[in-house]
């Protein structure tokens, strides 16, 4: 990122103890003049000590964003490490000294710096985030009548800003899952034509599930927390309480399963035990499927039940996929068949549309050819989602 200059400024004594403010700038030319003018406002007696600094209302912001709102750890994250870059520029910034070219120059040099982990810039949707993140905390500050604090509406991004592609599974890919027995197929088979977060899926029991009609209710959701899931009642959020309609090729699958496993659990996809999964034995149980259907699909040699298991380090053939491959895979189903996105929200449970929007329209620009003769009669038969 480009240089930034700073320096201290003392401003007065507060019983007794000695108060710096923390001033920055783009250039010494700069950071002189804002120097300058706040001694120049401190000898006329002005108030210099309202807490007006960008971190102060960021740190705010992020506390009452954490207490019990329902938003996943993972979402929380993201939000962090977006204060965490922001504040690199603007920490101990005051909004009204926060200007749109500001701004923008920062979001221009974030974008161009690799990550410390990958080596990689970031992404378009990390890039999105940081925006969206300083905006609801400038929002958040406007509303405590801070002088300065308000939203920029029309940041630019880099057109060739690397974008993460959310993929749905091949219609190929969805028959594998279909046709190969794993601990891992009810979970995968479950996600794909329902569009369950893995947090909803773990608590998620039989009576829950309405096969006569054809719907699943969702009331209950896990969250992580130490390497552990803990139920959150209340769902991630309030759109996550929520009732989704399935199609008749997870019906019968379900009624399939049911018929044939030994398991005894009022959890549907419980662990070996019986008993709910914890995030690693979940996520290990979805690696290993992947891995038996890479052997079973990527090699024309049969292997033995051992190698399947991953007993030999064998090379991908198939891209590897995680479960939110699978949720995905299900919000393309709702797009290709045409279900609206007020619709889909509701089905995909998320807070806010445009998240619903934003996919369909990632889609729209993605789905620019014609679909297979057998994927279309899928989607208006076995993979057909009732609209309510």
């Amino acid at each position: 990122m480009g240089k930034v200059f700073q320096t201290t400024v003392y401003i007065g004594s507060v019983d007794g103890k000695r108060i710096q403010k923390h001033i920055r700038a783009n250039s010494e030319q700069e950071l002189r003049k804002k120097k300058r003018e706040i001694e120049r406002l401190r000898d006329q007696g002005k108030d210099l000590f309202s807490v007006s600094t960008f971190d102060h209302w960021a740190n705010r912001w992020y506390t009452e964003l954490k207490e019990p709102s329902g938003i996943g750890p993972g979402t929380l994250g993201q939000y962090r490490a977006a204060v965490s870059h922001l504040g690199e520029r603007f920490n101990g910034v005051e909004f009204k000294e926060i200007k749109f070219a500001d701004f923008q120059r920062f979001i221009n040099d974030y974008s161009n710096t690799p990550s410390a982990t990958t080596g990689q810039p970031p992404s378009k949707a990390s890039i999105q985030n940081v925006i969206k993140v300083y905006n609801s905390i400038a929002t958040f500050a406007m509303e405590s009548d801070i002088p300065g604090a308000k939203p920029f509406s029309k940041v630019s991004i880099n057109k060739n800003a690397p974008v993460k592609t959310r993929r749905a599974l091949t219609e190929q890919e969805i028959d594998w899952i279909l046709e190969t027995e794993h601990p891992g197929q009810l979970a995968a088979v479950i996600m794909i034509f329902s569009g369950l977060r893995r947090g909803e899926l773990v608590p998620l029991r039989w009576s829950d599930i309405d096969l006569v009609n054809g719907y699943i209710d969702l009331t209950r959701f896990v969250t992580v927390d130490h390497s552990t899931f803990v139920m959150k009642p209340q769902g991630k959020s309030r759109a996550a309480r929520r009732r989704i309609p399935i199609p008749s090729v997870l019906i019968d699958f379900i009624k399939f399963y049911r018929a044939s496993t030994s398991i005894n659990s009022m959890l549907v996809c419980p662990n070996k035990a019986g008993r709910m999964h914890s995030p690693s034995s979940f996520d290990n149980m979805i690696k290993s499927y992947v891995k038996v259907l890479n052997y079973k699909y990527g090699f024309s040699t049969p292997l033995n039940i051992k190698d399947t298991a991953g007993k030999r380090d064998l090379p991908m053939v198939i891209e590897p996929f995680t479960s939110h491959y699978f949720r995905h895979t299900f919000a393309t189903l709702l797009y290709l068949q045409g279900v609206p996105a007020t619709t889909a929200m509701q089905y995909l449970g998320h807070s806010d549309i445009q998240v619903t929007i934003n996919i369909y329209t990632d889609l729209e620009q993605y789905y620019t050819f014609d679909l297979p003769k057998s994927f279309k009669d899928k989607l208006n038969t076995v993979y057909k989602v009732k609209v309510a």
